[in-house]
């Protein structure tokens, strides 16, 4: 045929290679960055159960009458 010879099939072909490999590669990148944004985000929410387990440790709660019997629940820092 005419076009026979105005494309190069090995070139063609060696793009497609090419292509490929790339995509794989970046697919890889993308897990690599997804599996980092995960650890980050587990270590946060360990912190922050960390953060919430301190403060509910830390907050007091105690019962008083006054004079009149009324009782009040304080509740407070230490």
């Amino acid at each position: 045929m005419w076009f026979d010879h105005i494309i190069n099939y090995n070139l063609v072909l060696y793009i497609g290679i090419a292509l490929i490999v790339v995509g794989f590669i970046l697919f890889l990148v993308a897990s690599h960055f997804e599996r980092q944004a995960e650890i980050k985000l587990f270590k946060l929410k360990q912190l922050e159960e960390s953060f919430n387990k301190a403060k509910e440790k830390d907050i007091k709660t105690w019962e008083t009458t006054n004079t009149s019997g009324d009782k009040t629940i304080w509740v407070g820092r230490k």
